[in-house]
């Protein structure tokens, strides 16, 4: 009996450890997200359908780290997602990187759990017809406090699309000045990943990462190489497109073009610097092998519920990639939402005039600032503000008074920190 419950003991512990260690990257291209065209309009493409599309396939997949391909380079938008398909999803824990483009174009942007990963910055790459952005990432386990960091450099990028030469030129140059920057950052743990528009493996911008002169910068596919145009021997490797009958928006021709990648580096094989990739872990989401020049959803497909499957193919015309990663050091899983003493709670859950919350200065702060946003149920930010911290106060208070009855969320957040919580207003 004593052998048993060793035994069921360490099964315990084995599959704990393997779940609080390992981590979901998601790369998926939103088509035109938040930016209505006169192609891609409000009837064929509307913000607030791809939006529902999104809550539930965030739900299914449950990734750590989400990088995603077009959406608009507008605050409002990248927080109009951030708000609906994560913090009121389910997933209070996600925050997304700075904003990086002009309003009214298509850009590229990270959403990512910050109970699991802490953001330090970006390093933006110059390219044609848009910038690569590499996010630099710390895991937020428990050797931090030992001055021990696990990074993580993630690069999403956006290549130039086409079939000419003048285009795989663009392409090729773009991860070329991607390389020099990190050759001039150092070895590390990078991921690069995006709608890189190949069409083969010999195209000069694949080759420039997985085969580069310094060896040591070489990135690895967990996809085998090949030509994957139009070739249904890499059927199941296809992201695009989604539906055979297309429309202004959506390309049409099935799936018959693997345009989406997550490719990593050495140190990522080995376990090197303390993270390594799960290669066997890579799906194309909703690709089951079977639908080469087809649409996802034609004469079935068992790879996925039947909702998720209506998602992907009317959301986009690519499918999302998946590949998981697991950190050697045991992560602390410090949840910004409750703490066993509440580093921030609100007293009256049910406000008329106004929400009342207290701060726990030595649990959340060591500045002396931080914002506070008020969320409506539909994902608008309706109040923000800076608040002062003061150790002296109990209790802080912001009038509600001219908001409308409802669910929303106040957040309060500062660099290292994010909290939130539900309240009602009556």
């Amino acid at each position: 009996m004593r052998k048993i419950l060793l035994f069921l003991l360490a099964l315990l512990v084995g599959k704990l450890s393997f779940s609080q260690d390992t981590l979901k990257i998601m790369q998926y291209n939103l088509l035109y997200y938040g930016l209505y065209t006169s192609f891609c309009t409000e009837d064929n493409n509307n913000l607030a359908t791809k939006t529902q599309y999104l809550r539930k396939l965030i739900n299914y997949v449950n990734p750590d780290i989400l990088g995603v391909n077009e959406i608009n380079a507008d605050p409002d938008v990248q927080d109009y997602l951030l708000n609906n398909v994560f913090i009121l999803n389910g997933h209070p824990d996600f925050a997304r990187s700075v904003t990086v483009g002009s309003s009214g174009t298509l850009m590229t942007q990270i959403y990512y759990n910050r109970t699991k990963l802490v953001e330090r910055g970006i390093i933006i790459v110059d390219a044609y017809p848009r910038p690569i952005v590499i996010h630099k990432f710390y895991m937020n386990t428990r050797s931090l406090r030992n001055g021990d960091t696990v990074w993580l450099y993630i690069a999403v990028a956006h290549l130039k699309a086409g079939n000419t030469q003048d285009d795989a030129d663009a392409r090729a140059q773009a991860t070329q000045y991607f390389m020099n920057k990190i050759r001039s950052m150092g070895p590390n743990n990078y991921i690069i990943m995006g709608d890189f528009n190949l069409y083969n493996s010999n195209e000069g911008a694949y080759q420039n990462l997985v085969n580069p002169t310094d060896q040591t910068y070489k990135f690895h596919d967990p996809a085998p190489a090949g030509y994957w145009h139009n070739n249904s021997d890499f059927a199941p490797y296809h992201t695009q497109s989604t539906n055979y009958y297309g429309n202004d928006c959506i390309s049409g021709g099935g799936l018959d073009d693997r345009f989406d990648f997550i490719l990593y580096s050495t140190p990522l094989t080995d376990n090197s610097l303390d993270l390594k990739i799960l290669p066997e872990t890579f799906k194309v989401i909703g690709n089951d092998g079977n639908h080469f020049n087809s649409s996802v959803d034609y004469q079935g497909n068992s790879s996925v519920p039947d909702s998720i499957l209506t998602v992907l193919k009317n959301n986009s015309d690519h499918l999302p990639i998946t590949i998981k990663f697991v950190c050697s050091k045991t992560l602390s899983h410090v949840s910004t939402v409750s703490q066993p003493i509440p580093a921030f709670q609100i007293i009256n859950t049910a406000a008329t005039d106004e929400v009342d919350f207290k701060i726990n200065v030595n649990n959340l702060l060591s500045s002396k600032a931080v914002t506070y946003q008020i969320i409506s149920s539909d994902g608008h930010i309706v109040k923000t503000a800076s608040l002062k911290i003061d150790p002296n106060i109990i209790k802080y208070t912001i009038p509600v008074s001219d908001l409308p009855q409802g669910l929303y969320i106040l957040r309060i957040f500062n660099k290292a920190n994010f909290y939130s919580q539900k309240f009602i207003k009556l």
